[in-house]
């Protein structure tokens, strides 16, 4: 650095002093290898979402690219100002910076994002005072510490005055919040006052109070709590706040010695959160290998080492303290950076992994989320525990739904507290040809209002629920060019589905079966989203109760069967008391037969508390729609199903055969045999507790709990990583 000054005492400065006035060139090329390195990983990470939300594939690095050469002008400036004139201006400089601290949260000015007003908008491009805040803050400490440091033994000179410019300055951080920021500060001045000559026994009283209002910031915030659990043991929440950490080992470790190669990386495409943010060291040490990843660590080393050799060889104190910690707030940021993503250190930086900010350089923006399907519950209640989840953990900023008139989603929906947009949708199959070309003007119709509706209300993506109600939604989504992700609940796939997998970022599925039917590398394995209090069951096969439903609709032929077929049974077996769903229509009628057939049942049109039904059965009898078959084996409800015969595809008895190949169900196909049939297996059953014991097991075997969680990381993850 420049500038002649007089040497002040210094035999308290912990830096010795050789004269340099050169520059190093080491760490120049330190520096330009690690822009080299950002510009690769930046377009590697954000090329596909640079292309889908800015229509151009380079948009991204391009602004990334015009940041760093700010940065290099901004930095050539610096390197232009003598010292003495930068200590004469660093008290200036720093009441500036934190007054700067102020805009983002002043209403017009600040850009805010899941409660966290941390930038200020200048168009396309958005700024962070926190970061000048960094840089004025190693300025002014620098300047103070070395006027003073004949007298910061005294801790009226060294610390007191120290913690007088920290605390305004960590408080309009914390009231952003930015956690992260605000250590980062507390951190440098510790070390600063350190490297000064500040006794190391008035830096330890420092130590409780900052560990114990660190505890404090830490436990009034729940995610970073959840956080900080996941750091110390990532299995206390695998599918939920701990997912990111796990995803980030399996994409880091996934890499090996030499690595995948430098574009190929499985897990920046949605599989982990952030990969184009705080966790892109992850790809690098996918991509890169171990040893491409210690080649970054070496040249922050670089930068370590030889940023103090030109502090202690820095003719003043000024400028030894200014470089130390320039250095300091480097390496630190990196390092913890680093640490971070290979869980040395708990996690910070965004509130918490798949929030409503998806955060990509120089863009803050908050997800809505629309969700398209319906009809049945089979296909409305996996959009339910979707909508309900993302909104509780505070994932997405609204939720829209997009149904049919007719279905049971433009009464359910808005009873859960969401918006439903519906429209006079009919099925297209099994119609004549004449009513079959009037209803597909219709749905093209209804495609092409869903997509203004979206452009309106500016969604960020679409998840595709299945059903006759989801069709024009996830057409309209294709049409305004939103991201759309589709739930394949079933075995085997619908025609609608196979079609729009080509437009959409991915296809979430329950069976692994189901893939082949897609193209390669679009299905996500995660299971079919169940209501959460169904996942609370706790032991298998724990009740004593035979439950029989249809579906949220009922079932006429399977409500007439199993009523003549109880009523035949009784006196050869013990008989279980029984819960019956039958459908609005349907429920005086079985009422009747049940009480003249002497079988004790509870007969109900609709079964509002699933949970509690699972809770009280001992074996179903059902259908084998998508959501119905996750629910048993999530419950762990041994079942005796019966495909609806005229499903599409015949995708029901493909669902049932997954179960009953497994031994978790018993399947019985609805034709001319179902009397004697159901009749058969039901005695064998009901007189096999055995078996049904196995039959639970089985079905817990094949359950995947926590599914709602991964539908939303792939979600986010194609918002994230394009």
């Amino acid at each position: 650095m420049g500038g002649e000054r007089s040497l002040r005492k210094q035999d308290t400065v912990r830096l010795r002093v050789r004269v340099s006035d050169r520059s190093d060139p080491w760490i120049f090329g330190a520096v330009c290898l690690l822009v080299l390195t950002g510009f690769v990983f930046v377009l590697d990470t954000t090329y596909f979402y640079s292309q889908r939300e800015y229509g151009d594939a380079y948009w991204m690095v391009v602004k990334h690219g015009i940041s760093v050469v700010l940065g290099a002008i901004l930095m050539w400036g610096l390197s232009r100002i003598p010292t003495d004139r930068l200590e004469a201006v660093s008290g200036r400089l720093f009441l500036f910076a934190t007054a700067l601290l102020v805009l983002p949260m002043v209403p017009g000015l600040g850009s805010c994002a899941n409660g966290a007003c941390r930038w200020v908008d200048l168009g396309p491009f958005n700024l962070q005072p926190a970061e000048a805040l960094k840089l004025a803050f190693v300025i002014y400490l620098a300047s103070a510490l070395s006027r003073k440091s004949d007298r910061l033994a005294d801790f009226r000179y060294g610390v007191l005055p120290t913690l007088a410019v920290m605390l305004p300055a960590g408080l309009l951080l914390l009231l952003q919040p930015d956690f992260g920021t605000a250590v980062l500060v507390a951190v440098l001045g510790v070390a600063l006052m350190f490297l000064a000559g500040v006794p190391l026994r008035q830096l330890a009283l420092l130590a409780l109070p900052l560990f114990a209002a660190m505890a404090v910031l830490i436990n009034e915030a729940p995610y970073r709590l959840k956080r900080f659990l996941c750091f110390l043991d990532t299995a206390a929440d695998p599918q939920g706040a701990c997912y990111q950490l796990i995803q980030s080992f399996r994409t880091f470790g996934s890499g090996q010695l030499t690595g995948t190669g430098i574009g190929s990386s499985r897990m920046k495409t949605g599989l982990l959160p952030e990969a184009h943010t705080d966790f892109i060291f992850s790809v690098v040490g996918e991509e890169a290998g171990v040893l491409g990843a210690c080649l970054v660590l070496l040249c922050f080393c670089v930068l370590a080492y030889r940023g103090f050799r030109v502090a202690h060889r820095h003719p003043d104190s000024f400028g030894q303290m200014l470089a130390a910690g320039i250095t300091l707030a480097l390496v630190s940021q990196a390092l913890i950076n680093i640490g971070v993503v290979l869980g040395l250190l708990p996690t910070k930086g965004l509130a918490l992994r798949g929030r409503a900010d998806v955060l990509v350089p120089g863009v803050t923006r908050t997800v809505r989320m629309a969700l398209a399907g319906g009809g049945t519950g089979g296909h409305l209640f996996p959009g339910l525990a979707l909508a309900r989840h993302a909104a509780t953990e505070g994932m997405v900023s609204s939720v829209l739904f997009f149904g049919a008139e007719r279905g049971i989603e433009a009464t359910l929906v808005p009873e859960h507290g969401f918006e439903v947009f519906a429209q006079p949708l009919t099925p297209v199959r099994g119609r004549g040809p004449a009513d079959a070309l009037v209803a597909l003007v219709r749905l093209a119709g209804a495609a092409w209002v869903v997509r203004g509706e979206l452009k309106r209300r500016r969604i960020d993506v679409m998840v595709g629920l299945g059903g006759y109600a989801s069709v024009a939604g996830t057409m309209g989504a294709v049409m305004a060019s939103v991201p759309l992700v589709l739930l394949e609940q079933n075995r085997r796939p619908g025609m609608a589905n196979r079609l729009l997998a080509m437009a959409s970022a991915a296809v979430c599925t329950s069976f692994e079966e189901t893939a082949g039917h897609f193209p390669l590398g679009r299905c996500r394995l995660t299971g079919n989203p169940v209501r959460e209090e169904l996942e609370d069951r706790g032991l298998a096969a724990a009740g004593d109760t035979l439950l029989v439903f249809g579906g949220s609709a009922g079932a006429a032929s399977l409500n007439s069967v199993v009523t003549a077929t109880l009523g035949r049974l009784k006196g050869r077996v013990e008989l279980p008391p029984v819960l019956h769903q039958t459908g609005e229509q349907d429920v005086a009628r079985v009422a009747e037969s049940y009480r003249q057939a002497e079988v004790e049942a509870e007969v109900v049109p609709f079964i509002d508390d699933m949970a509690a039904a699972y809770r009280r059965a001992r074996l179903a009898v059902c259908r084998a729609g998508a959501t119905t078959v996750a629910e048993l084996c999530v419950t762990r409800t041994p079942a005796l199903l019966v495909p609806y015969p005229y499903s599409t595809g015949d995708h029901q008895a493909e669902n049932a055969l997954a179960l009953a190949e497994r031994g978790a169900a018993v399947m019985v196909r609805d034709d001319e045999r179902l009397g004697p049939e159901l009749e058969r297996n039901l005695e064998r059953l009901l007189d096999d507790p055995d078996r049904l014991d196995s039959m639970a097991r089985a079905a817990g075997e094949l359950a995947r709990p926590g599914a709602v969680a991964q539908v939303m990381e792939v979600v986010h993850g194609v918002l994230g990583a394009g």
